[in-house]
């Protein structure tokens, strides 16, 4: 009897065993979801282009009356404000109240830059002290082969990334295209990338802009 009994529950143990492997088989399996990427497009559909920037333009700084130079309020490369004194005048011949024609201010905001001017020298009226380079906006100018500047439109944005900035990113806007006259030359784009209140951007610093290596659908430049 107890033989018996030991064979039952072995029998029930291999059954449930079979019906436990068959239900098994039959549950269906989740198949793994494809990710989307984070980032949009891969790094295959742009192309980096190395460039340097410049100043947007660069302005001469002139005096308005010949005189002495007395007192000079700024070095070279300096930041400065818009309508700050940069120099003083000396007049012998005749005191001006005139504030212009005593000192020379600031146009505006930027970098000086090229100063050719000492603390005595005389100076005649117009004559060029230095050059301010206005950084509101900085220029990328950038020689593209044809099949290449064929994906650009005039508006365009690009990302721009700074070799001297390497944590902050910056979005250019194509300003310009200018098409070769002989065919298979390189064209001319020129990028702008804003720059206004304490500018990050420097002239001669190095850039790196990401260009489309295929067109964008005609929704995205809407």
């Amino acid at each position: 009897m107890g033989v018996q009994s030991y064979y039952i529950v072995i029998a029930a143990a291999l059954l449930s065993s079979i019906l436990h492997s068959s239900a098994e088989w039959a549950r269906p399996t989740s198949l793994p979801q494809a990710r989307q990427p984070a980032n949009g497009p891969s790094g295959a559909s742009t192309v980096s282009v190395q460039g340097v920037v410049e100043a947007q333009q660069t302005i001469p700084l002139t005096v308005a009356a010949h005189g002495w130079v007395r007192q000079i309020f700024f070095v070279e490369g300096e930041y400065v404000r818009k309508r700050q004194v940069l120099l003083r005048l000396y007049h012998n011949d005749l005191y001006s109240s005139n504030f212009n024609r005593q000192y020379l201010l600031a146009p505006q905001a930027g970098f000086v830059v090229r100063k050719n001017v000492e603390v005595g020298r005389h100076v005649s009226a117009g004559a060029s002290v230095a050059y301010l380079q206005d950084v509101a906006q900085v220029k990328i100018c950038l020689l593209l082969p044809p099949q290449l500047a064929q994906h650009l439109r005039v508006c365009d944005p690009v990302p721009v990334s700074i070799a001297e900035l390497p944590a902050r990113s910056f979005t250019g806007v194509v300003e310009s295209i200018v098409t070769p006259s002989a065919s298979g030359s390189r064209h001319r784009v020129t990028v702008l990338v804003r720059n206004s209140g304490s500018p990050l951007i420097r002239p001669r610093m190095h850039a790196t802009v990401r260009l489309p290596a295929q067109p964008a659908p005609a929704m995205a430049r809407r």
